[in-house]
Order: structure tokens, then C-alpha cells, then sequence
């Protein structure tokens, strides 16, 4: 196979994700016991994998964060209790509860 016209074809139609792993299937030994078909979606996958993975940076770096931070940053305080939300004057919570959940009747 021409390894070096489908690599230079594939940059020039702008399809950087494919052509890595193109370059990264023809070097690994267990590409070549690959079918067609399986060759075909490993290299759309990394074609759409480094697509979303631009989209991704280009957001990031338009959203000007300030601050890099993660979930686990997060500090949630011990203290933070839930409170339940007021019910009519006059009625329980399971009163409350069954008159949102009920079904109007068919007429």
C-alpha cells in the first residue's frame, strides 16, 4: 500500500485525526491482522475523537476562565442542611405529595 500519498492525501483534505492513526495502525503489528472495515472505523474514531477534542479547547479558551478548578475542589461544608419546602396551611406532607401525583379523571 502507498503509505506516503494516502498520509500527504489525507492531511490535505484536512483530516489530521485520520492520518495519526493511519501512521499509528501501519507501525503497530496487530494493525495489519485488522479487517478493512475495522481499519476504516478505528480511523474515523480518531478523526472525530481530535474533532471534539478541538471543539473542546477552542470553548475552553473562548470561555476565558479564571481559574482552573475541578469537582473535587468543590468544598461542601458539613453545616449545609435541607430543609423541606412549606406545605399549604392545613395539610400533611403526604397530603401534599398525593395531590401533586394525582391523575385527573377521564371524563
Amino acid at each position: 500500500m502507498l503509505t506516503h500519498p494516502t498520509l500527504d492525501l489525507l492531511a490535505d483534505l484536512g483530516l489530521h485525526g485520520m492520518a495519526k492513526g493511519f501512521r499509528d495502525l501501519a507501525d503497530n503489528p496487530e494493525g495489519a491482522a485488522l479487517g478493512h472495515a475495522e481499519w476504516l472505523g478505528i480511523l474515523l474514531e480518531r478523526e472525530s475523537t481530535l474533532r471534539q477534542q478541538k471543539r473542546f479547547e477552542g470553548r475552553a479558551k473562548a470561555a476565558k476562565l479564571r481559574h482552573l478548578a475541578a469537582v473535587e475542589d468543590v468544598d461542601y461544608p458539613a453545616s449545609t442542611v435541607l430543609r423541606p419546602c412549606p406545605t399549604p396551611a392545613g395539610t400533611s406532607i403526604q397530603d401534599a405529595v398525593k395531590a401533586a401525583t394525582r391523575r385527573p379523571r377521564p371524563r
